[in-house]
């Protein structure tokens, strides 16, 4: 019988998407990850989904703060609370956390800060639901902040700024391509670990002030993914989390949407940097480009498909490319209020980077010209199609389609929209991206210069 229930788990959602791909109508209303919403009255949020295949529960906790959220000249204060809420709270002894959800059976343990949010997630084994809701609420009600563990966690977050940025291969033009692509001012124009002299500065009592502004029950999503009960989810939920109290007049909505933001370029901007570890020279072409809940996001991701989709792809299958020993890639980065999408040039000559640029340059005028084949259409949607079912597969990627779902449409029940993006895209669809936001005007173009070329010592 448990055999039978998880192959029929598998198949349902599977048979859903077939049905939404004859019929798109039917995804406006058609949830393929049902789930109960739930919004207590200090504002708190949850979104509940129950999947019994397996007797685990994917725990996240989604705070509506990130990067863009800071103070200009105050950066890197969203990635250091990340760690810094680690540290416990006040029924906890210092760094235990870790120590108590692993013994409560907690796997895949982590927090993450980008751009638009922060996410505390977990799985954990379904008996065990409580103990990490009770840890979830104890550090977000009563956090343990002191200047100790600050310094301590300065220090760390420096530490992987050194590892990720500057000694890592091209990480330093891909921080200022970012920058230049979103100009300062811009809520995106810094990274995630912020300015380092900015880290250096960061008191105790800005921390706790970041906590009282950000850190709040009415700024938080709790998402449920696995094995539960929902009467049994909701109690625990409203006793852990319904009496901490907001400090906000007006609890928080979906994050706002569209892409206002996106920058307006008229003429590119050319960067250089000196990268201390890479080999070979690169380059970095970037874009701003619609935010992922714009309307055209979807025909972004169907392009990047198309450009990059390996031996077939416009540009990674490229034959002059490949014979000239030329690796060309395409990336978005999906964000909130725009995203950036770039693509990635490396040889081991430094001639042969213009070449590369060159063959980008051609494919995105022919698809500007003639827009893109049925054939390529076809195969990108399909490729679409194949991501999003795996998703079905895991509890904890069905709860980041739940947060698109919400963020996006107002609803977790929306799942089904999501896919729907991409049915519907167009080949003149491709076309007017393009044409709108892939222009040479409008880019940034990095070149990445290896120190051994530049003369510049490590």
């Amino acid at each position: 019988m448990v055999m039978k229930h998880r192959v029929a788990s598998l198949v349902a959602p599977v048979l859903a998407v077939a049905a939404l791909v004859g019929s798109p109508q039917t995804a406006q209303a058609q949830a393929l990850v049902p789930a109960e919403e739930l919004v207590l009255s200090n504002g708190f949020r949850a979104i509940l989904h129950i999947d019994k295949r397996q007797p685990v529960v994917f725990v996240m906790m989604r705070y509506n703060v990130g990067s863009r959220h800071e103070d200009p000249s105050q950066t890197g204060l969203a990635h250091l609370f990340e760690h810094l809420m680690f540290y416990g709270s006040d029924h906890l002894l210092p760094y235990s956390f870790w120590w108590y959800m692993a013994k409560a059976g907690a796997r895949g343990m982590n927090g993450t800060t980008g751009h638009d949010d922060t996410r505390y997630y977990q799985t954990v084994p379904r008996d065990n639901l409580e103990a990490a809701l009770w840890m979830e609420s104890d550090r977000l009600g009563f956090p343990a902040l002191s200047a100790l563990q600050l310094g301590d966690e300065r220090r760390i977050v420096k530490s992987e700024w050194r590892e990720r940025i500057e000694t890592s291969p091209y990480g330093r033009v891909f921080e200022a391509v970012q920058k230049a692509v979103f100009p300062f001012g811009h809520p995106y124009h810094h990274l995630v670990s912020g300015e380092q002299e900015h880290l250096d500065d960061i008191t105790l009592a800005q921390a706790k002030e970041f906590f009282a502004t950000h850190y709040d029950p009415a700024n938080v999503t709790l998402v449920l993914s696995g094995d539960i009960d929902l009467g049994a989810a909701s109690a625990l939920i409203r006793k852990y989390f319904g009496t901490l109290p907001t400090r906000r007049k007006t609890p928080s909505g979906p994050v706002a949407r569209g892409d206002q933001a996106v920058p307006v370029r008229t003429q590119e901007v050319r960067i250089q940097e000196v990268e201390l570890v890479a080999k070979d020279p690169a380059l970095r072409l970037g874009w701003a480009v619609p935010g992922q809940c714009a309307a055209n996001f979807a025909a972004g991701q169907i392009l990047e498909h198309i450009l990059s989709r390996g031996r077939v792809g416009r540009l990674s299958g490229n034959k002059r490319a490949l014979e000239d020993q030329i690796d060309l890639g395409v990336s978005i980065l999906p964000l909130t209020m725009a995203s950036l999408f770039t693509v990635q040039v490396h040889a081991t000559q430094a001639a042969k980077l213009e070449t590369g640029r060159e063959l980008v340059e051609r494919e995105l005028v022919d698809i500007a010209d003639r827009g893109v084949s049925d054939q390529e259409l076809a195969a990108a949607k399909t490729w679409r199609r194949h991501v999003f079912v795996s998703s079905l597969q895991e509890v904890d990627e069905k709860a980041q389609l739940l947060l698109d779902s919400q963020q996006c449409f107002g609803s977790a029940n929306a799942t089904g929209k999501l896919l729907e993006r991409y049915e519907k895209v167009r080949s003149e669809d491709v076309q007017a991206y393009v044409k709108s936001y892939l222009q040479p005007s409008q880019r940034v173009t990095g070149y990445a210069i290896p120190a051994k070329e530049s003369g510049a010592k490590k």
